[in-house]
């Protein structure tokens, strides 16, 4: 339904619900959010801190029942299986019915229903341990390769992107799929008018999977590297070393449009409101040139304000929301500037190896080579990125029009009591949240952790202690209270 509005609107269809649903959430204008009717359905819920139990509650299962009683939409589709045959039984039958489900859907989760062992076990960088995500085989069909399109990513990359007759995959229209790169194309021997083999990876990312050769036409073109970047027109040209092709024009639109995207997402700058339709409309208006102009904007405050779809409340907003960004944590900074093969990890470890700034922007290879995790092709990329004149002038220009570091209080961790140390929190504090807890253990040496093992070398203890103080004493682990290990640290 969101779909033929938008189709007779002339606007873009959304590829997925899930496209849908994410692109409804981030509008600056609730009104049209509002507009879209979304629905949700609650798969969890969690205690208080400190506490195992949701209304007496510690059972996975009985929780989902009781958000159903007090009148949250929860999935009828989930059972409390009792053997390792039950469960592959339920995910063979939905395999088998996933279309008479009323939304669209990729595998079952599994997960522990017992809430004491999920905190016994925890979670790892990205999710909890306790949980995993079953999917379905991959719904594959078959359509021909009409052309070939190319991309430009945030680091110049040239990407090609097949384009072929719409196919329906599990309820999606797809007519299009990433070849990743010219190695993959040879890999794949594919040629422009072959018939091909498409499917969706995890029922989300188009994939051209195969080729059908004995129906290959005679007259099928080869799918060549570019000479030039399709956006620009300058020249194109393949990293040594790598399979990628680059556009060589630090100015491209597109390479500008995807810095400023990476720029301001959440590990960076995490500027609220500057979507990506709003920094391509930007662009397009001549405000952004590159990120340094975000933080000129508020001289075009009126302009602004006149546009469609934008009013005075959503432009306050964004301006206010770039003046709290201005003011950066250090490690945010060196991750939001777009240095090649510096995510968040080492941007962290950059941040607490070279204070002030200046002296990350100056240190020779086989000085930064000294920090931990950074080898010879990331100390050779840093160097590439701060050589080049482009990138300082960017800095310049960030620093003049006001945005301003802030570091961390640089600590000797060869003399702290807990560097090397694995850290885990539970319990209530005083003195820290979670997350400040975790900047603390960091900044102090030590690696903290979502879950208790052999390797914990500490527990910090707060009020309402669950599961893994009790897991901390069968494994003979230290255990402080908060006050403790604040005091511990000097703090």
């Amino acid at each position: 339904e969101l779909n033929r509005v938008r189709a007779e609107q002339d606007e873009p269809e959304f590829a997925n619900p899930r496209n849908a649903a994410a692109g409804s959430l981030r509008q600056l204008d609730p009104r049209i959010t509002a507009s879209r009717k979304l629905r949700f359905n609650a798969y969890g819920v969690r205690a208080r801190e400190g506490e195992t139990a949701v209304s007496g509650i510690s059972s996975q299962y009985a929780r989902m029942t009781y958000l159903k009683d007090i009148g949250f939409p929860v999935s009828p589709y989930r059972i409390k299986a009792q053997s390792i045959g039950e469960i592959i039984e339920f995910h063979r039958k939905w395999e088998t019915d996933r279309s008479k489900v009323e939304y669209e859907i990729d595998g079952v989760v599994v997960k522990l229903d017992d809430i004491r062992s999920q905190e016994e076990m925890g979670y790892d960088a990205k999710s909890p341990k306790w949980a995993v995500a079953w999917k379905f085989k991959p719904a594959v069909e078959t359509t021909v390769l009409r052309e070939v399109e190319y991309s430009v990513g945030r680091m110049g990359t040239i990407t090609p992107t097949a384009i072929f007759d719409p196919v329906i995959l599990s309820g999606a229209r797809i007519s299009r799929a990433t070849l990743h790169n010219f190695d993959e194309v040879r890999r794949l021997d594919v040629m422009i008018g072959d018939t091909i083999l498409v499917e969706r990876s995890g029922d989300v990312i188009p994939k051209v999977v195969g080729v059908l050769k004995d129906k290959r036409l005679s007259d099928a073109g080869f799918i060549l590297p570019p000479e030039k970047c399709p956006v620009c027109g300058h020249r194109a040209e393949q990293v040594e070393g790598e399979v990628a092709y680059v556009c060589t024009n630090p100015a491209c639109p597109a390479v500008v449009r995807e810095r400023i995207k990476h720029f301001v997402s959440r590990q960076a700058f995490d500027i609220e409101g500057l979507g990506e339709e709003i920094v391509a409309r930007f662009i397009e208006l001549g405000y952004l040139r590159d990120a340094s102009d975000i933080f000129r904007l508020r001289a075009h405050e009126a302009e602004l304000k006149e546009l469609d779809r934008f009013g005075e409340k959503s432009v306050n907003n964004l301006l206010k929301a770039i003046d709290t960004a201005s003011k950066i944590e250090y490690w945010r900074f060196i991750n939001a500037i777009g240095i090649r093969y510096v995510g968040e990890q080492t941007a962290r470890i950059l941040a607490e190896t070279f204070q002030p700034f200046d002296a990350l922007a100056g240190a020779p290879e086989e000085q930064l080579m000294s920090a931990r995790e950074v080898g010879d092709i990331v100390a050779h990329s840093i160097r590439d990125y701060f050589g080049n004149p482009d990138n300082r002038g960017l800095l310049e220009r960030l620093f003049a029009n006001g945005v301003e570091i802030l570091y961390p209080e640089k600590i000797n961790i060869t003399d702290s009591p807990i560097a090397g140390m694995t850290v885990v929190f539970t319990g209530k504090a005083d003195g820290f949240t979670r997350e400040e807890f975790k900047e603390i253990v960091r900044k102090y040496g030590g690696t903290p952790s979502e879950s208790v093992s052999g390797s914990t070398s500490m527990l910090v203890a707060g009020g309402n202690a669950g599961s893994k103080l009790e897991k901390a004493k069968k494994l003979g682990v230290r255990i402080i209270t908060p006050e403790e290990f604040l005091a511990l640290l000097g703090l």
